[in-house]
């Protein structure tokens, strides 16, 4: 039987990832029973993903436990009592590998802290490494985020967000409708305490040193990450593996070939501050020319005023087959992170323009040219604020020749799709667990 837990996820959250992992894991091991445990939304979530792909697993079983998307003052207790109640169910198996699908540094000590009982020092742990990590990778200031335009845009967003809760606020018409309002302050602050709290106490770096011990994998989820993991890390004191991030690819869907002009996307949540910024630099070349900037996200506070702008849910949560649908008929996906991001994780956007087959526009960064090659180039990569927007420019002054461009760079991404598609990366999971 293979043991997979989702400890932190809730609802519509690494839906996709986790239910992608669950079918790799189905087709390194046919024959297996898969028991997944996680929080009761969040299996219906897994479920949606899959039947939106349809992919069907049979043998595997759901098991329901608490899980908390916020760190609370229960954390702690929690995460305890959640691993306890996994491990007495492997007790009863042969296989005692327990597989999780994220993980903090609370858990890691927990994990490491009950390792130290005789009746525990069987169990073996693969722990998949996302944004946490993240934190441990050094510092770096980049020379245009000090512009007059992220200064500004970030004002101007703060600006924006603060009148809108003044206007709600004012617009009250009874109390409990502003103690609602001032309750859910609290409740953040409160969130906020909690998160310091457990940084403070439980530091990601020295619970990996403690105790460090051949029961625990890291798996990381793109090649990049170990390269850049040695300039963070004493890897000879960890056990680290690779494994691309598992993601459903849709077949490819060609409707952007009836545009008329350039139509470009941000999905998900991207980044405001930049994208403020890109769209004021935009903004000032008093292009001629039609073109669409689409924002597949909630996230959109103060971008609408802009010209071009086209928010289908303005902070409406949507359906992944909506944010998918509305990508149908999309040039380019705008991918909005510098090169100080992802050095030691893996953005998801990446791997969802591979999805959609769209090509991409992105900064300098470790993880975007890790999947955007010379060799194999499958989108476009800028240098800065100025050369991203002149990227954009060049597309809408000469979308005839952008087109052909585009069209290259999709039939790139359908090459690349292989050597990340699930089935071809099953056997480096086996792997993972029989090393």
């Amino acid at each position: 039987m293979i043991h997979v837990c989702e400890p932190l996820c809730e609802g519509f959250s690494h839906e996709k990832f986790n239910s992608s992992f669950i079918y790799q894991l189905r087709l390194a091991y046919p024959s297996e029973t898969i028991s997944f445990y996680g929080e009761k939304k969040h299996v219906d979530a897994l479920k949606s993903i899959l039947a939106i792909y349809n992919v069907k697993i049979d043998d595997i079983c759901y098991n329901e436990i608490p899980v908390s998307g916020q760190v609370d003052i229960f954390h702690f207790l929690r995460l305890a009592y959640i691993l306890r109640q996994i491990i007495n169910n492997i007790e009863s198996f042969d296989n005692n590998t327990l597989l999780f699908f994220s993980f903090d540094a609370t858990l890691l000590f927990l994990i490491k802290a009950f390792s130290q009982f005789s009746s525990f020092q069987k169990l073996k742990y693969i722990l998949v490494c996302h944004g946490l990590i993240e934190s441990l990778a050094t510092k770096e200031k980049l020379d245009w985020e000090d512009s007059a335009y992220l200064s500004v845009s970030l004002h101007n967003d703060l600006r924006i967000i603060t009148i809108k809760i003044i206007d709600k606020l004012s617009s009250c018409r009874n109390l409990k409708s502003l103690f609602i309002q001032i309750q859910n302050s609290f409740v953040q602050k409160y969130y906020s305490i909690c998160i310091r709290f457990y940084g403070k106490y439980f530091p990601l770096r020295r619970i990996m040193y403690w105790k460090s011990n051949c029961s625990i994998k890291y798996v990381l989820l793109s090649h990049h990450i170990k390269k850049n993991i040695l300039n963070c890390l004493d890897t000879r004191r960890l056990r680290f593996y690779d494994l691309p991030l598992p993601t459903f690819f849709k077949k490819p869907c060609y409707d952007y070939r009836h545009n008329e002009y350039p139509k470009f996307a941000v999905f998900g949540y991207g980044n405001l501050p930049l994208l403020r910024a890109i769209l004021k630099e935009l903004q000032s070349k008093n292009l001629k020319k039609p073109y669409e900037i689409r924002l597949v996200s909630m996230a959109t506070y103060g971008l609408d005023s802009f010209p071009n702008i086209v928010c289908p849910s303005p902070g409406k949560l949507l359906k992944r087959e909506q944010m998918e649908s509305l990508m149908a008929d999309i040039d380019m996906q705008l991918i909005l992170y510098p090169r100080n991001r992802y050095r030691l994780s893996c953005s998801g956007s990446i791997y969802e323009a591979m999805s959609l087959c769209k090509p991409i526009l992105h900064f300098e960064n470790d993880c975007i040219n890790a999947y955007n090659t010379m060799d194999r180039p499958i989108g476009m990569c800028a240098t800065g604020i100025y050369d991203y927007t002149m990227q954009i420019v060049y597309a809408i002054q000469d979308y005839s020749s952008f087109c052909l461009k585009r069209d290259y760079y999709v039939q790139n991404i359908l090459e690349v799709r292989k050597q990340y598609s699930l089935h071809y990366n099953s056997s480096k999971l086996e792997q993972i667990y029989e090393d």
